[in-house]
């Protein structure tokens, strides 16, 4: 029996911005634990350091996450330098092997065989019993999503990563997101015509409200971090900078977002963060 490590109940955001020389990110810090649905604001982040320009956030079973992170790390640690896509082609990797060591584990070792004699041994099985256990071993799935997202040379690169180990790049489009919040925050973006042609402050305002219209789904804490990739490292906002943007957003409440250039992002640009 597989035990239940949670599921999809967050939300994580990636957004280009500044012509894609930037990446604004955020994650909730929800925990929840479907077996006993239990939900709890945790003091871990979901935004994954890989590199000082590359972070990972996702959606899913906790515990594989850790896995994947100390495997991957281990993977980068000697190399001099690694661009996003390399990174995303390692993840890549080590998210097939998992999976497929799991299905293993779930319905081959129980009845003493292994994925590298499951081909010979199949004759042996009934046409039925065989079919089925390939069935189960194709379909599997791992239960973990995957965002990369980070700048290297080539400027900024937003990647998903999803079961059974395969990546879409969301470069062209500008942003992206997974978790239960997904919907919500995607319509936040899609409504104003995002692109990474973005200023920073309104990347981050739309990353702002994303988050916030994320919280209405289930699973999605109100508590969360953010973060800006670029100039060479990763800033993370201070609780200061959030309450400003939250009071931005309440005073701003009857307004529509899609006339926000004009009421609120002279605000924005008063707001320090320390990029520079």
């Amino acid at each position: 029996m597989e035990i239940n490590q949670g599921n999809l109940m967050t939300i994580c955001i990636a957004a280009l911005c500044e012509d894609s020389q930037k990446v604004v990110v955020t994650s909730d810090k929800m925990l929840t634990a479907g077996m006993l649905s239990i939900q709890f604001e945790h003091p871990e982040s979901k935004i994954i350091e890989i590199t000082k320009t590359c972070v990972i956030m996702t959606a899913g079973a906790g515990l594989r996450q850790t896995e994947l992170v100390t495997a991957l790390k281990k993977q980068i640690s000697g190399l001099v330098t690694s661009t996003v896509p390399d990174i995303v082609e390692k993840i890549k990797d080590i998210y097939q092997k998992a999976r497929l060591k799991k299905a293993e584990e779930l319905y081959l070792k129980p009845i003493g065989l292994t994925l590298s004699d499951f081909p010979r041994q199949a004759q042996f099985l009934s046409p039925d019993v065989s079919m089925s256990l390939n069935e189960q071993i194709s379909s599997y799935d791992y239960g973990i999503e995957i965002i990369v997202a980070g700048v290297d040379n080539e400027g900024g690169h937003i990647y998903f990563i999803g079961n059974p180990g395969t990546s879409e790049c969301f470069d062209s489009i500008g942003y992206f997101q997974i978790g239960s919040g997904e919907p919500h925050a995607a319509q936040c973006f899609i409504e104003n015509s995002y692109s990474q042609k973005a200023n920073l402050y309104d990347a981050l305002w739309a990353v702002y409200n994303g988050k916030k219209r994320a919280e209405n789904a289930p699973g999605v804490g109100k508590a969360g971090e953010f973060a800006i990739i670029g100039n060479d490292k990763i800033l993370y906002l201070e609780d200061s900078v959030l309450k400003e943007l939250e009071k931005l957003r309440s005073e701003n409440e009857s307004i529509k977002d899609q006339y926000f250039k004009n009421e609120v992002s002279p605000k924005l640009t008063s707001i320090k963060f320390g990029t520079e």
